[in-house]
């Protein structure tokens, strides 16, 4: 639906990428508790995807910030007993 709309307007085109990244952040945020257990990640893969995503939501898109962003890293890394990566702080 989103995807129809953008290809019509110059506008929407912007906001897709942002509508994508604020989906990806809520999802990581919402597996964050399914870890295995604390400091356990299920993989390392499953880590340094989480960590890039939370970094690139970070990044200003179409002149927003999102401002979650901050929160869902704090969630993750609780949920892992950890602290994600210390270049994210």
């Amino acid at each position: 639906m989103i995807s129809r709309a953008a290809e019509q307007s110059f506008l929407m085109k912007e906001v897709v990428p942002l509508s994508q990244s604020l989906s990806a952040l809520g999802a990581a945020g919402l597996e964050s508790p399914g870890l295995s257990g604390p400091g356990e990640w299920r993989s390392a893969k499953l880590e340094d995807t989480t960590v890039a995503l939370i970094e690139e939501a970070k990044k200003p898109k179409a002149q927003v910030l999102l401002m979650v962003a901050p929160s869902v890293q704090k969630l993750v890394e609780a949920a892992a007993g950890q602290t994600v990566n210390a270049r994210s702080l």
